[in-house]
C-alpha cells in the first residue's frame, strides 16, 4: 500500500504567504467547502481562462460530436498522482463518480443533471454522454467540486485524508494542514500546463523554489485582523471551519441547512409554480416541503388553481 507522508520543509525555498480571515477546511474535494490551497494541490480536467473559456487542465484536448451529446476528453499522457499512482482514465472517472454520487446517500448532485454517463473509453480518454446538448459542460468540469483526486488512496485513508495526507496531480504537493495554516511545496515531477496563461507552472520555471503558505486568521495569532472577533459580534454565530456567515435567527439557520440539491429543486419549483410568497419562504422546513410537494402533485402551476392546499 502506498503511503504519502508529510514532506520535510525545504528551508532554502522562498516562502509566499497569503492570508485569509477564516479557518481552513480540510484539503479534500469531497468536503463541505473547498479552500484556495486545494486549487494548487488538485487539478480539474479543464481550467477557466482569462477569456472565460475552457483551456487544458489534466485533459490536454477534447472533442464534441455533431449532435452535441458526446464529449471526449484526452488526458495528459503519463499523468500521475503525487504518490506515483497512475492518473489514467479509470482513476479519473472513479474520482468524478465519487464527487457526483457520494454526497447525498447515492443521489446525484444537481449540477450533474445534464450528464447521462461518464466512463473511460480508453486508457487516457474519458467520454461524457449527455441527456441533451449542454454547452456549459466545461463549467462543470473546471469547478473545484470536480477536482481530480486519488479516490483509491482516499478510501484507504478516509479519516486522515485532507488533514494529514492528500494525493492530487497539481503543481504543488501536501506538506501540512491545520485550521490556521496550510503549507504545500513544489512537486518537481509536475510536467507543466499546456494552457498558455499557466505555462510558468512547470517545475523547471523560476517558481520552482517558491513554497506557498496560506494563513487563516485566528483570534490568538491575528487578533481578528483589527476587527471585532466573530464571537464578539452581536447576533452572529460562528460555524466551525467556515467563519461568520449566517445569522442566528431560526429562518436563516433553516435556510443554511438545506442542501444544494434541495435548494435548487425548491427554487425551480417556486419559479414555475409562481410560489414565492414571503409566508411560505419563511415557513419551517417540513411545512414548505409539504406545500411544494402538494402543489406539484396536483398540477397547481398557478396559485388560484389550487383549492385543496391549506394556506
Amino acid at each position: 500500500m502506498t503511503t504519502i507522508r508529510r514532506s520535510e520543509p525545504d528551508r532554502t525555498a522562498s516562502v509566499l504567504r497569503e492570508g485569509f480571515d477564516y479557518p481552513f477546511s480540510k484539503l479534500d474535494p469531497f468536503g463541505d467547502h473547498i479552500d484556495p490551497p486545494s486549487v494548487a494541490l488538485y487539478e480539474t480536467l479543464v481550467v477557466k481562462g482569462p477569456d472565460g473559456k475552457a483551456h487544458p487542465g489534466l485533459a490536454e484536448s477534447w472533442s464534441i460530436s455533431e449532435d452535441k451529446l458526446t464529449w471526449r476528453f484526452t488526458l495528459r499522457p503519463g499523468a500521475r498522482f503525487h504518490s506515483g499512482a497512475r492518473a489514467d482514465a479509470a482513476a479519473v472517472v472513479k474520482s468524478l463518480d465519487r464527487l457526483r454520487w457520494g454526497f447525498h446517500g447515492g443521489n446525484q448532485l444537481w449540477y450533474w443533471d445534464p450528464v447521462d454517463r461518464a466512463f473511460a473509453s480508453g486508457e487516457e480518454e474519458i467520454t461524457f454522454t449527455l441527456h441533451h446538448p449542454y454547452v456549459r459542460l466545461p463549467s462543470l468540469l473546471w469547478g473545484t467540486h470536480t477536482a481530480i483526486h486519488n479516490e483509491t488512496f482516499r478510501e484507504r485513508n478516509a479519516a486522515r485524508h485532507g488533514y494529514d495526507v492528500a494525493d492530487g496531480t497539481g503543481p504543488f504537493r501536501f506538506v501540512s494542514w491545520s485550521l490556521e495554516r496550510v503549507e504545500l511545496e513544489r512537486w518537481p515531477d509536475y510536467p507543466g500546463s499546456t494552457a498558455h496563461f499557466l505555462s510558468t507552472c512547470a517545475g523547471k520555471s523560476g517558481l520552482a523554489e517558491v513554497r506557498p503558505q496560506w494563513l487563516g486568521a485566528s483570534r490568538a495569532e491575528a487578533g481578528c485582523a483589527g476587527r471585532p472577533c466573530p464571537a464578539k459580534l452581536p447576533g452572529r454565530s460562528r460555524i466551525p471551519g467556515r467563519g461568520p456567515r449566517f445569522g442566528t435567527n431560526r429562518r436563516t439557520l433553516l435556510r443554511s441547512r438545506r442542501s444544494r440539491a434541495t435548494a435548487h429543486r425548491y427554487q425551480a419549483g417556486s419559479a414555475i409554480a409562481s410560489f414565492r410568497s414571503r409566508r411560505t419562504e419563511s415557513a419551517p422546513l417540513p411545512l414548505w416541503r409539504t406545500r411544494v410537494r402538494r402543489r406539484w402533485q396536483e398540477g397547481c402551476f398557478r396559485r388560484r388553481w389550487c383549492t385543496s392546499v391549506r394556506r
